[in-house]
């Protein structure tokens, strides 16, 4: 149904826009709300459906259950009030919500990460052992090979830019014409 994954994701939805406490829903607003929802909903999936009109059904029973007057006879346990196993249904809803978004947000890092392949250690590459000294050994060897090469260093003349400026005119003006 649109963008909800179900109807307590609606309700969330709902309750989040009328910027409320899920510990005080106000029952008779989100249920206009929500049957405002399911009739603006006209080409329902009858199997998706069934559940947002079971959440609406709840809903009008809740609201139904705190407009008639309280019982003066009943036991005081019944007193509680209706609401509370609905907000204990979102409460756990919004748990797996933002479990299944860390998992989800977990699942993109690592699919953003590459390892590094295993080493090939197969009978056509063998592993090398050597010590220490025997590296040192070698490098110094490179190191002889290239003890003969002759290192060039250029100075870099520094000229101000005044003599460049002169430098230039000069040229231009030996050079005769411009074309």
């Amino acid at each position: 149904m649109g963008e909800f994954e179900g109807p307590l994701d609606l309700l969330l939805h709902l309750i989040r826009q009328e910027q409320v406490s899920i510990y005080d829903i106000p029952v008779a607003r989100i249920t206009d709300e929500y049957l405002r929802y399911l009739h603006l909903m006209q080409n329902l999936d009858m199997a998706v459906a069934g559940d947002f009109l079971v959440m609406a059904a709840t809903l009008i029973e809740l609201k139904t259950k705190m407009l008639l007057p309280r019982d003066p006879f009943a036991p005081a346990e019944e007193e509680a009030d209706p609401r509370n196993e609905l907000v204990d249904q979102l409460l756990e809803y919004q748990k797996y919500k933002a479990a299944a978004q860390m998992l989800w947000s977990r699942a993109t890092v690592e699919r953003a990460v590459f390892k590094r392949a295993e080493l090939e250690t197969d009978k056509n590459n063998p592993e090398v052992v050597v010590g220490v000294f025997d590296l040192l050994k070698v490098f110094q060897e490179i190191l002889g090979r290239h003890k003969d090469e002759v290192l060039l260093e250029i100075e870099r003349e520094e000229i101000s830019m005044v003599e460049m400026i002169e430098r230039l005119r000069n040229m231009v003006m030996s050079a005769g014409e411009l074309n």
